[in-house]
Protein backbone atom coordinates (compact mmCIF):
# COMPACT_ATOMS: atom_id res chain seq x y z
CA UNK A 1 0.00 0.00 0.00
CA UNK A 2 1.33 3.35 -0.53
CA UNK A 3 1.95 5.26 2.04
CA UNK A 4 0.77 9.35 2.40
CA UNK A 5 4.22 10.46 1.66
CA UNK A 6 3.85 9.05 -1.77
CA UNK A 7 0.17 9.92 -2.59
CA UNK A 8 1.55 13.47 -2.07
CA UNK A 9 4.37 13.00 -4.30
CA UNK A 10 2.29 11.20 -7.32
CA UNK A 11 0.07 14.10 -6.80
CA UNK A 12 2.41 16.91 -7.12
CA UNK A 13 4.17 14.92 -10.02
CA UNK A 14 0.28 14.67 -11.69
CA UNK A 15 -0.18 18.65 -11.07
CA UNK A 16 3.44 19.49 -12.43
CA UNK A 17 2.42 17.14 -15.72
CA UNK A 18 -1.15 18.59 -16.18
CA UNK A 19 0.32 21.94 -15.72
CA UNK A 20 2.47 20.97 -18.46
CA UNK A 21 -0.44 19.65 -21.05
CA UNK A 22 -1.59 22.75 -21.03
CA UNK A 23 1.14 24.93 -21.74
CA UNK A 24 1.55 22.87 -24.73
CA UNK A 25 -1.94 23.37 -25.81
CA UNK A 26 -2.47 26.90 -25.32
CA UNK A 27 1.82 26.87 -27.11
CA UNK A 28 1.90 29.38 -30.28
CA UNK A 29 1.45 27.55 -33.42
CA UNK A 30 4.71 26.13 -35.56
CA UNK A 31 5.73 26.29 -38.95
CA UNK A 32 6.81 23.46 -41.51
CA UNK A 33 7.07 23.62 -45.15
CA UNK A 34 5.69 21.35 -47.54
CA UNK A 35 8.14 20.58 -50.15
CA UNK A 36 6.79 17.84 -52.27
CA UNK A 37 3.07 15.77 -52.85
CA UNK A 38 4.12 12.50 -53.68
CA UNK A 39 2.64 10.02 -54.14
CA UNK A 40 0.12 12.91 -56.27
CA UNK A 41 0.72 13.74 -59.86
CA UNK A 42 1.31 17.15 -58.72
CA UNK A 43 4.90 18.89 -58.17
CA UNK A 44 6.10 21.81 -56.10
CA UNK A 45 6.84 25.17 -57.99
CA UNK A 46 7.40 26.75 -54.76
CA UNK A 47 7.70 25.47 -51.29
CA UNK A 48 4.28 25.77 -49.38
CA UNK A 49 4.45 27.81 -46.01
CA UNK A 50 2.11 25.78 -43.01
CA UNK A 51 0.72 27.02 -39.86
CA UNK A 52 0.61 24.46 -37.16
CA UNK A 53 -1.08 24.54 -33.79
CA UNK A 54 -2.34 21.95 -31.64
CA UNK A 55 -6.18 22.28 -30.92
CA UNK A 56 -6.99 20.05 -27.63
CA UNK A 57 -6.25 16.22 -28.63
CA UNK A 58 -5.51 17.27 -32.78
CA UNK A 59 -3.57 19.16 -34.62
CA UNK A 60 -4.62 21.82 -37.49
CA UNK A 61 -2.41 22.09 -40.27
CA UNK A 62 -3.12 25.41 -42.73
CA UNK A 63 -1.88 26.91 -45.88
CA UNK A 64 -2.89 30.45 -44.85
CA UNK A 65 -2.35 31.92 -48.13
CA UNK A 66 -5.57 29.66 -49.71
CA UNK A 67 -7.57 29.74 -46.88
CA UNK A 68 -7.26 26.17 -46.60
CA UNK A 69 -6.96 23.87 -43.22
CA UNK A 70 -7.05 20.53 -41.74
CA UNK A 71 -7.28 18.63 -38.59
CA UNK A 72 -5.34 14.89 -37.89
CA UNK A 73 -4.66 13.29 -34.58
CA UNK A 74 -0.94 13.77 -35.07
CA UNK A 75 1.23 16.71 -36.49
CA UNK A 76 2.15 14.46 -39.16
CA UNK A 77 -1.40 12.71 -40.01
CA UNK A 78 -2.38 17.15 -40.28
CA UNK A 79 0.25 18.00 -42.79
CA UNK A 80 -0.52 14.86 -44.78
CA UNK A 81 -4.55 15.34 -44.74
CA UNK A 82 -3.28 19.07 -45.71
CA UNK A 83 -1.47 17.77 -48.85
CA UNK A 84 -4.35 15.43 -49.86
CA UNK A 85 -6.98 18.48 -49.65
CA UNK A 86 -4.77 20.76 -51.44
CA UNK A 87 -4.48 18.29 -54.30
CA UNK A 88 -8.36 17.95 -53.83
CA UNK A 89 -9.20 21.50 -53.89
CA UNK A 90 -6.68 22.04 -57.01
CA UNK A 91 -8.76 19.08 -58.82
CA UNK A 92 -11.98 20.34 -58.02
CA UNK A 93 -11.54 23.80 -58.57
CA UNK A 94 -9.85 23.01 -62.20
CA UNK A 95 -13.13 21.05 -63.31
CA UNK A 96 -14.95 23.99 -63.13
CA UNK A 97 -14.77 26.95 -65.67
CA UNK A 98 -13.77 30.22 -64.55
CA UNK A 99 -16.72 32.37 -64.92
CA UNK A 100 -18.13 29.34 -62.88
CA UNK A 101 -16.26 30.21 -59.64
CA UNK A 102 -16.83 32.79 -56.79
CA UNK A 103 -14.04 35.08 -55.61
CA UNK A 104 -13.12 32.79 -52.86
CA UNK A 105 -12.79 29.65 -54.97
CA UNK A 106 -11.23 31.64 -57.54
CA UNK A 107 -8.85 33.31 -55.52
CA UNK A 108 -7.99 29.63 -53.84
CA UNK A 109 -7.39 28.54 -57.51
CA UNK A 110 -4.77 31.31 -58.46
CA UNK A 111 -3.15 30.64 -55.17
CA UNK A 112 -2.89 26.77 -55.61
CA UNK A 113 -1.77 27.40 -59.32
CA UNK A 114 1.36 29.61 -58.13
CA UNK A 115 2.39 26.67 -55.61
CA UNK A 116 1.36 23.52 -57.34
CA UNK A 117 0.78 21.82 -60.93
CA UNK A 118 -0.03 19.12 -62.72
CA UNK A 119 3.18 16.66 -64.06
Amino acid sequence: MASGGDLKTVRAKLAVLQRRLRHLENAAPTTGIIQTLAPAPYEILKPIQVLIKADGDEFVACFVDANIATGGSTLEEAVENLKDILVSTMEVLESHRPEQLGPGPAKQLAVLREFIRKR
